[in-house]
């Protein structure tokens, strides 16, 4: 359809779409569960998740003890994140790791709760100190 075909309102409820040819309600978009947007279809009831419900928060580590050969958990307060569903995290640092120091890997734990696993490949038990910056975006999976 084109887009002169159609018609928003702004209501307590979300914003109702609705073809201005017929006049009938196609649908709403409103905020969800943490503020995600969400769409729900007139016709169905169907409630879809829109994608890039993005998350964000400068994180610290500080003096994270990192055993030889080894992995360390850390966990991390990131608003909105829920179990459910698929998360794809992006861990960025703002500096340089010590040598031997890698991220593992980083997923969605707990309600509002990220966990981050930092992997030490060196022979020796390191500390690890850093700002960094966490970002976790819902990816919706069509059923």
């Amino acid at each position: 359809n084109e887009p002169d075909l159609w018609a928003a309102a702004l209501s307590p409820r979300g914003v109702l779409f609705k073809d201005a040819a017929t006049n009938t309600m196609t649908g709403r978009l409103f905020s969800g569960t943490a503020g995600a947007p969400n769409w729900q279809s007139a016709a169905t009831g169907t409630v879809f998740t829109l994608p890039m419900a993005l998350r964000s928060a400068l994180q610290t580590v500080t003096a994270l003890s990192v055993p030889a050969n080894d992995r360390a958990l850390a966990s991390f307060t990131l608003t909105g994140v829920a179990l459910g569903g698929t998360w794809g995290i992006t861990v960025t640092p703002y500096s340089a790791w010590p040598a031997g120091i890698a991220l593992a890997w980083a997923r969605v734990s707990a309600t509002d709760t990220v966990q981050v696993a930092f992997h030490n490949y060196t022979g020796a038990p390191m500390s690890l100190t850093t700002d960094f910056h966490i970002m976790a975006c819902r990816i919706p999976i069509p059923s």
